[in-house]
């Protein structure tokens, strides 16, 4: 799958939603959130080859320790800004605002051992 086909898949969902929101709006939302959901399966399905070359990467640095936590907080990210957009389009602004700082924390969490090595590595130097 391409830029292209996710495109095209884009625009025929959102032709279908609006045409649906005419008769039902709550099945609308529903099939909005079900084209997204379907959207980012289809990005995590394009991005493998990339989060493989960055292993390869990683370990090849040796800095294989560190790749989980930037694949945890990429994932993080990616889900949570996409809960935060099919929230805002359910015009539900109060909770996307919830869900985004629900993300930032966790990435937050997950960077704890970064923090940690590299304070052990300073009080080393000192």
């Amino acid at each position: 799958m391409n830029a292209v086909t996710i495109c095209a898949f884009a625009v025929a969902a959102v032709c279908a939603v609006r045409l649906l929101r005419q008769f039902k709006n709550d099945m609308g939302t529903l099939l909005a959130a079900s084209a997204g959901i379907v959207m980012i399966a289809a990005l995590t399905v394009m991005l493998t080859p990339l989060i493989e070359y960055i292993g390869t990467l990683s370990r090849q640095a040796g800095l294989e320790s560190y790749f989980p936590i930037l694949l945890k907080s990429l994932g993080t990210a990616m889900i949570c800004s996409a809960t935060c957009d099919i929230c805002k389009d359910c015009g539900e602004a109060g909770i996307a605002s919830k869900v985004e700082l629900a993300g930032k924390v966790c990435i937050l969490l997950y960077s704890l051992p970064i923090v940690r090595g590299l304070a052990e590595m300073a009080s080393e130097l000192l």
